[in-house]
């Protein structure tokens, strides 16, 4: 019976041992993090002239220069057009935000430091797929970020948010036809594929074929900007879709919440391998996009003036299905920025469960369907309705059923 309890006492120590040396790292993080603020912000203001960010290497370089006309758009308060070609959903997030700091007088500045490639393997920086008509890839950089607000004299409007490790995402895409990523590669001597020249640029279309005019090199529209005619190109650039960043910062406290932290994850991520799999033609990005817009809607509901909106990890909990929908429960981080009064800029980070539904299988066309007319031209390139076999247009690959791949929310 003693030994018995000696064992338990023994074991009782360990783990108030073990909670008193986690307890003390993380506050060592903190007060760490608190004293080192000053010297943080130094090494921001220090990045040269018109530079904003720092990187590890030349590649991680290359990902964040596609991402820099996004974010200088904040600081730069008579610009009206991006210098990069940008989503239209992201467009709206940007210019709204861009229009609301015009009206109090505010500039923002974010400043990244030391950034690295969270993944970086043998085709770069990016992780790509194809998806809906389109081709995709995404980076993730993490680094320090320093987030400041001034106004148009250049005085700081309140202290500078300050994120020691925080992680950068971007997304871009472009359209292609199903046959184009064929083309584009082939097979080395061991049977591996390899990818040749990019397809785009050796087929890049340079003059229109309706009035054969040579076409602007940055040209952004398939719509030609002498006689207005639809052309029907191979080449389309890469487009911001989506800049997230999300702050990491230490919150879980003492032995219990790092198991109860690795179970969660671990289950999380469990759900949602399988749930990707189970939902036809599923969109990460647009499902990202469409919980922004329904937590945007709800914002503008309640009139708060919401400079920007990010969102952390999203967690599927629970898919189901019926006959014809597809339901989602979703777990989601938010961090919101604000405007209260006249400059008051303010934080807010919350979850929220949501609830999604969206037509089950978006690419099934039924002939018989009502609304049939709205179909009769492709809502991206306006060329008259021919959908492949995956639903996607015959000239520019967009998807044709755009509106059943929208997620709506349920209350």
């Amino acid at each position: 019976m003693e030994s018995v309890v000696l064992v338990l006492l023994i074991i009782v120590g360990a783990i108030a041992a073990i909670e008193v040396l986690i307890l003390g790292a993380y506050a060592f993080v903190c007060v760490y993090r608190k004293v080192c603020k000053a010297k943080y912000i130094e090494r921001a203001h220090a990045l040269s002239e018109g530079k904003i960010y720092s990187a590890s290497n030349k590649t991680t370089g290359e990902a964040m220069e596609e991402l820099v006309p996004v974010l200088k758009f904040w600081e730069t308060p008579n610009a009206d057009e991006f210098a990069c070609k940008v989503g239209k959903q992201l467009n709206e997030r940007v210019k709204r935000s861009h229009d609301l700091m015009d009206q109090h007088q505010i500039v923002r500045k974010l400043r990244f430091v030391d950034l690295y490639a969270i993944q970086n393997n043998k085709s770069g920086v990016y992780r790509r797929w194809d998806n809906g008509g389109k081709e995709w890839r995404c980076c993730n950089l993490s680094g320090m970020v320093v987030e400041e607000y001034y106004d148009r004299t250049g005085n700081l409007l309140v202290p500078s948010y300050v994120y020691p490790t925080a992680t950068v995402m971007g997304t871009m895409s472009r359209r292609l036809h199903p046959d184009d990523k064929k083309n584009a590669r082939k097979k080395d001597k061991w049977g591996r594929v390899v990818e040749l020249d990019d397809f785009y640029i050796k087929n890049r279309v340079t003059t229109c074929p309706s009035c054969g005019a040579n076409l602007p090199t940055d040209c952004k529209d398939i719509i030609c900007p002498f006689c207005s005619s639809t052309m029907y190109s191979d080449y389309f650039d890469w487009q911001v879709e989506v800049i997230e960043i999300e702050p990491v910062k230490p919150r879980i406290r003492g032995l219990i919440g790092w198991i109860m932290y690795f179970c969660n994850q671990k289950i999380d991520n469990k759900v949602n391998n399988k749930t990707k799999e189970k939902i036809v033609r599923f969109s990460e990005n647009d499902f990202r996009n469409d919980i922004y817009e329904s937590l945007m809607k709800d914002s503008l509901d309640a009139k708060e003036k919401v400079i920007d909106l990010w969102l952390g990890n999203v967690n599927i909990t629970k898919v189901t299905h019926t006959e014809d929908e597809t339901h989602i429960t979703a777990k989601v981080n938010v961090n919101k920025t604000l405007i209260t009064g006249e400059r008051n800029i303010t934080k807010q980070e919350y979850s929220r469960t949501l609830n999604f539904r969206r037509c089950r299988y978006p690419n099934k066309f039924d002939s018989n369907e009502a609304g049939l007319d709205k179909y009769k031209q492709c809502p991206t390139c306006g060329s008259p309705f021919a959908p492949d076999s995956k639903g996607n247009c015959n000239y520019c690959g967009g998807f044709l059923f755009m509106d059943k791949l929208k997620w709506n929310r349920e209350d």
